[in-house]
């Protein structure tokens, strides 16, 4: 059974393999520093090592909103949180903690990890990271503590980087649980006042609003999200949340999600203006320059000096050294065709440069991001940045993996608005099957159109329920009967027109499931709100969710 607190996660004690009695005894009287390295060979045969099923729903939680670049866990004891860390970052990864005997285990657990030995109130580090993380180490501060470790996290982070930790609803009174953790929290402070060196370990020195409070004031935005995998108590809310406090700075968390500012590594002169702002005033002034004949990568752990391959007036191809030129010749022109179909289709609204950049890298860096033209990331420019063994036309991979990419540059730049509201709706991928269907259609690409149906119909996701068929329930019925891609245009069109967005012109906010249901009936111009429930169920929320956007948002019609 889980305790529902802050701190540690705990149930029935031991194991063989466990610590003994007489062994705790001797921690309980140790330092926290002291305690934990006399502890560690055997910390996770303890109920204190954060059970799996936490770990794997706070993975699924961010997934939505990565890939990041570099991921730090703070007090990453054995290093647990690693495999968080090692599913969502693109970059290295990295844990910081205090005691030895811990970071000892956890190098030999997580070899090709990073480590650092820290008092994590005083991080070592500024602007380093995209993610930081944390599992059940707050009950390891006391209040007046929390700020430092915060302001460390924070400083610790880039501009617009995220900082999560799960955290657990507090039992009722009434409950046993309840009466145990206080009964608990009383025994510590009696050893602390008689006993030195102290040993903080506390579960009820951290609730959640005092958490939000502290991680305000040191300059994070907070918001949280259920971790419903982990169930629900007897009123229906959620056991456990996730906290989510993202740092301030240029980086949008709505920008797109894969784009992380870096704005500790060197940027190459002449090519990277300092503001976007900036770039379009001096653009304003002259005709559109040629690409550079060499750029060097400077994003995420990207450091290869790329070469122009190709250049014309809707694309410029670049490749690392060791792409094979003979086996990219194909690639001009689909490329070419591929992004001046998505201008055509959904509005040519895509930032002053006319081109897609398409990155290739063969051998390294194996999958894809994409950029945005209102981030310094990738200089400013719509890109593809994409790695495969081999660019031979025969590998099919080598025309999706790129056009997933410029998908999502369709998706969060369009219209000349930043960001992609729906984009914790569909994930990483599910609009990119309509994206790359469609376009292969359009393009007269039969055998591969034919493929990628066959193999996005069969596919199978676990969100917003387990056994969604995204393709074949909701975006290809969509593209058949209601417009092919006219219906997608017409949805990121609205939501240019009505959803909230700054001066600036990005995106204030994500969707609700009744804000998406909504935009995609006026776009259908049809209430999709059955084929919704017959392909994704129809939670009550959603219900409650609907008509409010019917309320908020009355120029939708359908």
């Amino acid at each position: 059974m889980n305790v529902h607190g802050i701190g540690k996660y705990i149930w029935a004690m031991f194991s063989p393999q466990g610590p003994s009695l007489r062994e705790l005894a001797m921690q309980a009287l140790s330092s926290v520093e002291g305690g934990y390295d006399l502890l560690a060979p055997k910390f996770d045969h303890t109920p204190f090592r954060t059970p799996d099923g936490v770990l794997e729903a706070t993975a699924d939680a961010l997934r939505p909103l990565g890939p990041f670049g570099r991921g730090l866990d703070v007090c990453c004891g054995t290093g647990a949180g690693m495999r968080v860390l090692r599913s969502l970052c693109q970059g290295p990864i990295m844990g910081a903690d205090f005691s030895t005997g811990m970071l000892a285990q956890a190098r030999g657990a997580h070899p090709d990890a990073k480590w650092v030995r820290a008092d994590v109130r005083a991080l070592p580090f500024a602007e380093a990271f995209d993610l930081a993380v944390s599992f059940g180490a707050l009950g390891h501060f006391l209040p007046a503590e929390r700020p430092a470790l915060f302001a460390g996290v924070y400083r610790a982070l880039r501009p617009g980087g995220l900082f999560a930790f799960p955290v657990g609803a507090p039992p009722p009174v009434t409950s046993s649980w309840y009466w145990a953790l206080l009964g608990f929290d009383l025994a510590m402070r009696v050893r602390n006042a008689v006993w030195r060196p102290r040993f903080v370990m506390y579960y009820r020195t951290c609730p959640l609003r005092a958490a939000r409070d502290d991680l305000t004031a040191s300059g994070f935005t907070v918001t949280t999200v259920p971790l419903t995998a982990l169930g629900r108590r007897e009123d229906g809310s959620p056991r456990y949340r996730l906290v989510l406090a993202r740092s301030r700075g240029a980086t949008s968390e709505l920008t797109g999600p894969y784009d992380r500012v870096d704005e500790s590594l060197p940027k190459p002169a002449g090519q990277c203006p300092e503001r976007w702002e900036d770039l379009v005033e001096a653009e304003s002034e002259r005709q559109l320059a040629d690409p550079p004949a060499t750029w060097q990568e400077h994003w995420f752990d990207h450091r290869q000096l790329l070469r122009l391959y190709h250049n014309d007036e809707h694309c410029a191809i670049y490749l690392d050294p060791d792409v094979r030129r003979a086996e990219v010749r194909w690639l001009p022109r689909f490329i070419n065709v591929t992004w001046q179909y998505s201008k055509a289709t959904y509005g040519d609204a895509f930032g002053f440069d006319p081109r897609i950049y398409s990155i290739h890298h063969a051998g390294r860096h194996g999958g894809g991001h994409a950029g945005y033209y209102v981030s310094p990331v990738h200089d400013y420019h719509n890109v593809s940045d994409c790695g495969l063994d081999t660019w031979r036309e025969g590998n099919a991979l080598a025309r999706e993996l790129p056009a997933h990419e410029i998908g999502h540059s369709v998706e969060s730049a369009n219209n000349g608005v930043h960001g992609s509201p729906a984009y914790e709706i569909w994930g990483d991928s599910k609009w990119a099957e309509f994206y790359i269907y469609d376009l292969y259609t359009e393009l007269g690409m039969d055998r591969e159109a034919k493929g990628v149906y066959r193999r996005f119909t069969g596919n199978s996701d676990d969100f917003p329920r387990r056994g969604t068929r995204w393709f074949r329930d909701w975006f290809y019925p969509l593209w058949r009967d209601c417009g092919r891609a006219e219906v997608m245009n017409r949805f990121f069109r609205e939501l240019a027109r009505y959803f909230p967005r700054d001066s600036g012109g990005t995106y204030t906010r994500r969707m609700n499931w009744g804000e998406y249901v909504h935009f995609t009936s006026g776009a259908a111009a049809a209430d999709m709100s059955g084929q919704a429930a017959r392909a994704f169920g129809w939670p009550r929320e959603w219900a409650g969710q609907l008509e409010h956007a019917r309320e908020q948002f009355p120029g939708i019609t359908y």
